[in-house]
């Protein structure tokens, strides 16, 4: 799943009286207390105590709770942890407008990504229950915004200092408060609005702004906010032992659309125009990577290195990395011009590199034409980037990524997203044959069953999880429906549009099917993307590998719970069941039942596993990022077992490898250090 940076989101409140030091009355903490009790034990009837049924919004109310449940206990099995910090924003004549932030207790840094994935809620005042009737994506007040920062960045020390103007233009007047995220823990200096001092509230993620009374008229606003501290974030900075890699997203202010979709919300979203200046100032042996912006400029003053960045998009990341880069201009494929960035030390295995990087774009502009955009920049970086100027050189993920520049990376559109996962797979396809690409489908139901094990009410819509494994099989029953020249005809048409165009209605998705087709397609695609596919009846998948499914469905649906019981011998001998009932495929399920073996203090026994994992790795069917999980934990299992030079044989596989994950490598760089320890087990999810 991808992470954002520091998300800067504006909610005007109109006429709020109160502040966020109000406290809440004993009605809004029981709310909290029952949201807090629902995302550790998915109980719906709490969920639904607390929305007021007859509310038009209740359904995205739902939603977004759920899916708030599904990811938090997808990634943090340990649902004990779970806490509900209640904000209260204000009341305005019979409403309460609140947050409930769900966080982790004792939460290290890379656990703190759900705590600003957060809408306002609406509640009503006077109700016996208070029960919540709306809630409000705040960036959807905003008309046009303009972002101007002047930045020193220490990436050796993960420290930035940052003066940010931001102007932005109102949809209605009278406002009392203004509400940024903001990464939490950092200092701020200074903070003026329109050129006056002002008081602030800063809560966790939420910076807010009081607006002096002389401008609640106005609709216009400019805020200079000054801001430093130390980024301490274990998922978003990697360092190598001899200090030749780092990276640093250096946590500037963007508007941020992508929470409405993350919290389950299917519209999409039309955005309006933005603009980002960013001024950047590091130690000069460190460079910059941007997956949204443009470089304008760049020089060198004693020390520093000087940059300036501008972009019309909304989010991306700025990556500071350490070390130099040699840029290797490929041989132009047709009209495409590849560019490689590689550290000085060339890759041992820079003819694979590039080997498939050719055949990638010349099967992709084969079936698709040529994307509009003509260069393709290619990067060794330690971070999964993927947009119009930059993708990591991950041999794992490069099929998919490089896909993304046909398919555009916006991740709101279950449409282009899920023929980005199809693109994929038809070339592997090409590469291994029809048998395989069968195969690789099956996967993708048991992909599916296994995510909707945690929640049966996940539509593709609003999901953007299910698109890597319900959209490509979609896709394909489309093409099998359409036939190749049709489907083939409306990629080239969707390819021939600007790049920028990266956001697309429904309707105009179902307007260009129909004009290539001839007829309508949108009661097909709705049968897919708003309901969720029920395993029983579902005549699709072949009889002989339903037993395979409902043995990973039946899995699934029992996880959380027995992770909450650390009842690791049940989850062992689900384990053997699917290992059973497979054929292909095994590597992962032998992970999964080395991990919970290590949870048991079974050691020996975890090796062993893990050994098995590795050697049933089929490079034609398994994805090549997924073995070196397994050497991770290989090594980490010698750490206990304390054999460490066995174990640093395999963090440094990890380490040199063109197809490590970014996370998987990182954890690699840190116990190459220092040993894995059995106090550490718990960080070991599947």
């Amino acid at each position: 799943m991808k992470k954002w940076l520091l998300a800067c989101v504006i909610f005007l409140t109109a006429n709020l009286y109160s502040s966020a030091k109000v406290l809440s009355d004993h009605q809004l903490q029981n709310i909290s207390n029952r949201f807090a009790k629902y995302l550790k034990t998915g109980n719906e009837d709490l969920l639904i105590s607390c929305i007021d049924t007859t509310s038009q919004k209740y359904e995205s109310i739902a939603r977004a709770w759920r899916q708030t449940y599904n990811n938090m206990t997808y990634l943090y099995q340990d649902t004990g942890r779970i806490q509900i910090d209640l904000y209260v924003w204000g009341s305005e004549h019979d409403d309460d407008y609140i947050s409930l932030i769900p966080n982790l207790q004792n939460a290290k840094p890379n656990e703190r990504f759900y705590e600003y994935l957060v809408p306002i809620l609406k509640i009503r005042k006077f109700s016996d229950s208070k029960l919540i009737t709306d809630l409000i994506f705040p960036y959807r007040l905003i008309n046009q915004i303009h972002f101007d920062v002047d930045a020193l960045l220490n990436p050796s020390e993960n420290y930035i200092r940052a003066t940010c103007s931001v102007q932005f233009e109102t949809l209605d007047r009278l406002f009392e408060s203004v509400i940024f995220t903001l990464y939490p823990d950092l200092t701020i200096h200074n903070i003026l609005l329109n050129g006056v001092k002002i008081d602030v509230d800063y809560h966790r993620w939420f910076l807010c702004l009081k607006v002096p009374k002389q401008f609640q008229d106005s609709s216009f606003f400019n805020a200079v906010i000054e801001y430093s501290g130390v980024i301490n974030d274990e998922d978003n900075f990697y360092i190598r032992e001899d200090g030749t890699q780092l990276c640093f997203w250096p946590w500037f202010p963007y508007v941020d659309p992508i929470i409405e979709d993350a919290l389950g919300s299917p519209q999409l979203i039309q955005l309006d125009p933005f603009s980002h200046e960013f001024t950047l100032q590091f130690p000069e042996r460190y460079y910059s990577l941007s997956n949204w912006g443009k470089l304008e400029e760049s020089s060198v003053r004693g020390n520093y290195r000087i940059e300036g960045w501008n972009s019309p998009k909304v989010y991306g990341d700025i990556g500071i990395l350490l070390g130099k880069w040699t840029k290797l201009q490929m041989e132009s494929i047709g009209n495409i011009h590849p560019t490689l960035y590689l550290k000085n030390d060339l890759h041992i295995e820079l003819e694979t590199l590039k080997q498939k990087i050719t055949r990638l774009i010349t099967f992709y502009s084969s079936q698709f034409s040529e994307p509009s955009n003509k260069f393709f920049n290619i990067v060794e970086a330690p971070v999964y980037w993927n947009c119009e100027n930059y993708i990591s050189s991950n041999l794992g993920i490069m099929d998919h990524e490089m896909a993304h520049f046909w398919w555009r990376s916006n991740p709101l559109n279950w449409f282009f997203h899920s023929l980005t996962e199809y693109s994929d797979l038809l070339f592997k396809r090409e590469l291994y044959g029809e048998t395989n690409f069968h195969k690789r489908l099956i996967e993708k139901w048991c992909d599916y069953y296994q995510w909707m094990g945690s929640d049966p009410n996940l539509v593709l819509e609003s999901d953007n999880i299910i698109t890597y494994y319900l959209g490509p099989i979609m896709q394909y029953y489309f093409n099998k429906e359409i036939g190749d020249e049709n489907l083939f005809q409306l990629c080239r048409k969707l390819t021939s549009l600007p790049y920028d165009r990266f956001t697309f209605s429904h309707r105009e998705l179902m307007q260009m099917v129909q004009e290539v087709v001839g007829r309508d397609y949108e009661t097909f695609f709705n049968g897919w993307i708003k309901a969720p596919i029920k395993l029983e009846g579902n005549n699709l998948i072949p009889e002989q590998h339903i037993q395979e499914i409902q043995a990973i469905h039946g899995y699934a649906s029992q996880r959380k719970e027995l992770y909450r019981k650390k009842d690791w011998t049940a989850l062992i001998e689900l384990c053997d069941v699917i290992l059973k009932k497979k054929t292909d495929f095994k590597m992962i399920w032998l992970r999964h039942k080395g991990n919970f073996l290590l949870k048991s203090n079974q050691y020996e026994d975890a090796l062993k596993t893990y050994q098995l994992s590795i050697q049933e790795f089929d490079p034609k069917l398994d994805r090549e990022d997924r073995l070196d999980r397994s050497y991770l934990r290989q090594a980490q299992t010698y750490d206990l077992l304390h054999s460490r030079d066995k174990a640093m044989k395999y963090y440094n596989i990890v380490i040199e490898s063109l197809q490590s994950p970014p996370e998987v490598k990182a954890s690699a760089f840190k116990y190459s250090k220092k040993p894995f320890t059995k106090d550490e087990i718990d960080t070991v999810l599947e």
